[in-house]
């Protein structure tokens, strides 16, 4: 009965740690591992069937965020300075990618559009 006795006496001070820390974090208003900036720039990349930068190497970058604004084409995103239909990854029509804290890419991005040329909405930081 003694050793029952002090599996839950540890017991309960870990699950005590454990909410005392987990609502510690969530405090209203708390943001965690985040970039907070009051101004970027937003701009209109149009990617053609040929290589074509999007975004330029920046050591500086705190957060991207590339849309693909185009009804119907996709667009092969490179996290390199030349695109290929073979690496990387798709951009389909309609959908946005973020670069941010998590998975912050300061390289330079390139795409090449599938079939005809795409507009892409880049913002940056």
């Amino acid at each position: 009965m003694k050793n029952n006795s002090i599996f839950f006496f540890i017991g309960g001070v870990i699950i005590t740690a454990i909410i005392l820390f987990g609502l510690q974090d969530a405090k209203l208003g708390s943001v965690r591992n985040a970039n907070i900036f009051s101004s970027a720039t937003d701009s209109a990349v149009t990617v053609a069937t040929s290589s074509t930068a999007i975004l330029a190497r920046d050591t500086n970058r705190q957060y991207a965020r590339i849309c693909n604004d185009d009804g119907t084409n996709y667009v092969d995103v490179n996290f390199s300075s030349t695109a290929s239909s073979t690496t990387g990854f798709k951009l389909e029509a309609g959908e946005c990618y973020e670069i941010k804290g998590e998975n912050l890419y300061v390289g330079a991005i390139s795409g090449i559009a599938n079939s005809a040329s795409v507009v892409l909405t880049v913002l940056y930081k």
